[in-house]
């Protein structure tokens, strides 16, 4: 796969192709000083996600104190006191906040009798 990439973008000749194309990723970083790099690249892109909308929601419910660091730190795969320390204390929602399902949806409105 490296090599057909190469190749597309006219980095290396039809030969070098040809040689390239019968070894893997692996042995070309190997043979040209990248094996560190490639491991790293490979184990991270193998490490399973959590999609970013629902991390980024997680985070901000850990600053609205809904969750916990060590629920939070549990979803990141990481220690509580390192996260912490990364993010800082959680600060106390606002009266009405953007995340409040309950909140009414004009603020400023008073609140209207039902019409007869």
């Amino acid at each position: 796969m490296a090599a057909t990439q190469l190749r597309r973008l006219d980095l290396i000749d039809a030969g070098t192709y040809s040689i390239w194309s019968a070894r893997s990723a692996a042995s070309l970083a190997m043979t040209f000083g990248w094996a560190s790099q490639y491991r790293s690249l490979a184990t991270d892109s193998s490490t399973p996600r959590s999609p970013q909308a629902l991390m980024t929601r997680a985070v901000e419910d850990y600053r609205r104190e809904v969750l916990s660091i060590q629920e939070l730190a549990s979803w990141y795969g990481q220690g509580s006191d390192r996260l912490q320390e990364e993010l800082g204390p959680p600060h106390p929602a606002d009266e009405i906040d953007e995340w409040d399902d309950d909140a009414p949806l004009f603020p400023d409105d008073e609140p209207r009798s039902p019409a007869l």
